[in-house]
């Protein structure tokens, strides 16, 4: 059984990523932690959450299992269930959610474990940037284009894109930095899939190079979050 209701919104934010990426994935619930790998269809991105038992006021969870679901129907529960304490207790073959003022009843497949190992890349940049200015020049960025870059150098990070008969250059504040002199594009596009997560981490970190694909790391007390994406040639 699990209680969930004060961080509802952050575990709502995360799972809309997941929605943004693909429309089924598998979940592993242990006694340690949640556990999700959602892969976008293209295969240019992935994103891997853990999320802690102190996410939730109760986690009573005693032997492993995955669930296979559609993403998009458990958040639509989760949303109505609005401020309210939900209950998620698995029976079956379905998973039950109940509030004090409703009842829902999720079907679900018996999914595989992901056993891959986890991804990690020692990248010639790194940064730490404001999650708002981040997605926020992402998005102007993409008012000309989808296809864009960070152009790194030890002490800026500028953001470029362009369009038929314009080029943009906008500065990316950052909080912190150590790196080399650098070009590196991607299509911002899958970027901003993961915007929601400006609503549950106000700072997060990016590694960044030519030889491995974007990092971008979130962590609180209660969830890690790591984006992968792919680079693009220029």
């Amino acid at each position: 059984m699990i209680q969930l209701q004060k961080n509802k919104k952050d575990f709502i934010e995360c799972l809309t990523c997941i929605e943004n990426l693909t429309d089924e994935v598998s979940i592993m619930f242990n006694s340690e932690k949640i556990f999700i790998r959602a892969v976008h269809p293209s295969n240019h991105c992935m994103l891997i959450l853990n999320i802690k038992p102190t996410l939730f006021e109760s986690y009573n969870v005693t032997k492993e299992i995955v669930y296979t679901l559609n993403i998009s129907l458990l958040l639509k529960i989760l949303k109505s269930s609005k401020n309210d304490m939900i209950t998620l207790t698995p029976e079956n073959d379905v998973l039950n959610f109940v509030t004090n003022k409703s009842q829902y009843t999720l079907n679900y497949y018996v999914g595989m474990k992901d056993d891959r190992p986890e991804l990690n890349f020692e990248h010639k940049t790194k940064l730490k940037v404001d999650s708002n200015i981040l997605f926020d020049t992402v998005s102007s960025c993409l008012d000309f284009d989808q296809i864009g870059a960070f152009e790194l150098s030890p002490t800026q990070v500028w953001l470029q894109s362009k369009a038929h008969m314009i080029k943009s250059k906008l500065v990316l504040d950052v909080l912190s930095l150590k790196g080399i002199e650098d070009k590196v594009f991607f299509d911002f596009t899958y970027i901003n899939i993961i915007k929601n997560i400006k609503n549950i981490f106000n700072n997060i970190e990016l590694g960044l190079d030519n030889e491995f694909p974007l990092v971008i790391i979130g962590t609180n007390d209660n969830i890690n979050f790591k984006f992968i994406l792919a680079n693009r040639v220029e």
